[in-house]
Parts: C-alpha cells; sequence; structure tokens
C-alpha cells in the first residue's frame, strides 16, 4: 500500500504543472527566456529568467508559449513582473494580452511601448509608473476609456506617475477621457483635446503639477469636466469654453497660477469649490 501511495505521487509529479512545486514553466521566443504560468484558457506571462540587474533589450512578450508540447496563447502579464528592469529598452505586447497587472513595468528603461489591440483589455493602475525614459505613448484604436478604468488594484491610471510621459495620443474616435488618465505625471506641461472630447473625467490630470495649457480649440462640444480634473495642476488659464455645461467638484482646486475665470452662459452645474 505503501509503494502505491509513493508511486502515485510521482506520478503527480509528473504530470502537474512546475509551479505546483514552486518552480515556473520557461519558453525561449523573441530571444528571451520567459517564465510563465498556466491559467484557465492560456498563460500569463510571470517575468524572465535573467533578472531585472541583468537583463538588457527589448521585451518582445510572444503570443504563445509551449509547454509539454502544447500551446497557450498568453493572455495576461502579472503585476511587478518586469519591475524595474532598468536596462529594457522597449516593450511590445501582442493582442493576445487581456489583463496587465499592477505595476508590471514600474521603474523600467522603457523609452517606447506598444499595447495590446485588444478592446477586453483590462489595465490596472501603475503599469508605467517611474518610467523616466518612456515620453510618448500611443493608445491603440482598438481601446476604449473603460479599457483604463479597470483599476481593481488602486484607483489610479496605468500611466500613474510616469515620470517621463510628455504626451499621449488617443484615437479619434473617444469621446471622453478617462478618469485618472495621467494622474501625477509632471512631465507633462500641455495637453490638446481632440474634437471629439465631450467630456474630461474625473481627477483626469490630477497633480499634473507642471501642465500650464490645455487647448481646447478643437473640442467645440465640450460640455462637461469631472470633479478634481486639474486639482494642483500649474494651469494659468481655467478650461471653460461656451458650450461646457458642468463643472465638477474641485475641479480647478489649488490651481494657484488661474487668476480670473470668466463662466459661460452655458453652465448649468458648477461644482462645489470648482475654482
Amino acid at each position: 500500500m505503501k509503494q502505491t501511495i509513493t508511486s502515485l505521487i510521482m506520478l503527480l509529479a509528473c504530470l502537474l504543472p512546475q509551479t505546483v512545486w514552486g518552480q515556473y514553466p520557461t519558453y525561449t521566443a523573441n530571444g528571451v527566456t520567459w517564465k510563465f504560468a498556466l491559467v484557465s484558457g492560456g498563460a500569463e506571462i510571470r517575468g524572465e529568467t535573467q533578472g531585472a540587474t541583468s537583463f538588457s533589450g527589448a521585451l518582445n512578450i510572444p503570443d504563445v508559449v509551449q509547454y509539454n508540447g502544447n500551446n497557450y496563447t498568453v493572455k495576461a502579464i502579472v503585476s511587478y513582473a518586469f519591475n524595474n528592469y532598468v536596462h529594457a529598452t522597449s516593450v511590445t505586447i501582442p493582442n493576445s494580452v487581456g489583463f496587465m497587472g499592477y505595476g508590471c513595468f514600474t521603474g523600467s528603461g522603457i523609452t517606447s511601448v506598444t499595447l495590446p489591440n485588444n478592446s477586453s483589455l483590462k489595465l490596472e493602475s501603475s503599469i508605467f509608473n517611474g518610467c523616466a525614459q518612456l515620453t510618448h505613448i500611443t493608445i491603440p484604436d482598438a481601446l476604449s476609456p473603460e479599457n483604463f478604468e479597470y483599476m481593481s488594484h488602486w484607483k489610479a491610471s496605468p500611466f500613474q506617475g510616469c515620470t517621463g510621459l510628455q504626451n499621449v495620443t488617443i484615437p479619434n474616435h473617444w469621446t471622453r477621457l478617462p478618469k485618472w488618465f495621467v494622474v501625477d505625471c509632471n512631465n507633462i506641461t500641455s495637453f490638446a483635446l481632440p474634437a471629439s472630447i465631450t467630456k474630461i473625467g474625473d481627477f483626469a490630470f490630477y497633480q499634473c503639477q507642471n501642465l500650464t495649457h490645455i487647448d481646447a480649440s478643437a473640442a467645440t462640444h465640450l460640455t462637461e469636466i469631472g470633479k478634481r480634473a486639474f486639482s494642483y495642476t500649474a494651469l494659468t488659464e481655467a478650461v471653460v469654453p461656451e458650450g461646457l455645461t458642468t463643472v465638477g467638484d474641485s475641479a480647478f482646486m489649488f490651481c494657484k497660477n488661474i487668476t480670473a475665470v470668466t463662466i459661460p452662459n452655458s453652465i448649468t452645474y458648477l461644482g462645489e469649490g470648482a475654482f
């Protein structure tokens, strides 16, 4: 009986994924050996084998990994997977990825990123926090503001604290800026609102301390500014064009460089402490 139980345990050890025993499977693709775990419907990337201090070069995430002769679609990148990869130069994420975990590229040295063009993508907060070399991000057309408001871990955007970020290019079909859009991105000094924008979400530019100018000349259909959307910025002029109907609570709170505001006749709601 004892021998039978021992044999069963050894058989299970061979059949179960390595992650059960604390060691992740690996797969080499795009010049990198990736660590991954099998999950429902595919696999999640958990890092690579060289480690943050030794790795150098591009992080081109594969769309498929292999395990025991089978292919598994890469569905996610876990939280902190590439935390402090200071010698990483760029990131390309395949369209198969539908989830990017909290802080998964925090403090990395990347200068460019290609996000997945996946309409079901869920982005956690602070994904690019502390990425001092990442100056520009283009958001793929398949993504919507909702993709950037998932935030199960913390109420902040994927770009929160991206210290190098100067500009974000959004799809032409967006009609609003997401909540917490570029909060704490202190290298953003100006932003031009596209013609399609009708609403600026709550906390959209919150604590962008060097933001001095918003160009709303093209946004002729802008009707709503969310609460604290521009709080603690360096704006010199409030964004209150004719046609605006709603200014949320504390929308321009502690914007100390704004000296005068002209309220348009179209305003129907002016939040508490808006200015």
